[in-house]
């Protein structure tokens, strides 16, 4: 577990990873917790990271026009240090290095951000938006003090 120092020195430290493989492990928008293994492409520090992975094309997909037959795509996705709900948990190397690691992010990390359905069945996020961004906040402060 990294303490709030080693944090914030790992956002000097993770553009020296670029081109490596690395996989980091978040909590997505559904406040489920993901696993990525690809390629560092990008580093924001403080704000986000992009990988390039490897995806498999669905088999009723892979003969369209678009996918030509292609059984793998590459993609890329960027991903937030700590938004809301949405947040990296860690990114390890390939060989188990720890680059980042943040222990107040785990799934549901922010209670005021949940997907739910409303009155109509439409899907919502949260119960109280400005409740959730100072939940977030409070936790960015946590992860990394006051910048």
């Amino acid at each position: 577990m990294m303490n709030q120092t080693e944090r914030i020195e790992s956002m000097v430290k993770l553009p020296k990873h670029l081109g490596e493989i690395v996989s980091v492990t978040y909590v997505d928008q559904m406040n489920q917790q993901r696993l990525i293994r690809g390629k560092l492409k990008e580093v924001t520090p403080y704000s986000s990271v992009v990988v390039t992975y490897l995806e498999k094309v669905p088999e009723e997909m892979q003969d369209s026009d678009v996918f030509k037959g292609r059984k793998i795509m590459k993609s890329t996705i960027g991903i937030p240090f700590l938004s809301s709900p949405d947040a990296i948990m860690s990114i390890i190397t390939k060989d188990g290095s720890v680059l980042y690691d943040n222990d107040n992010i785990r799934p549901f990390y922010n209670p005021h951000f949940f997907p739910t359905l409303n009155e109509d069945g439409r899907l919502r996020i949260g119960d109280d938006y400005n409740a959730g961004i100072a939940h977030t906040r409070q936790s960015r402060e946590l992860s990394f003090g006051k910048q």
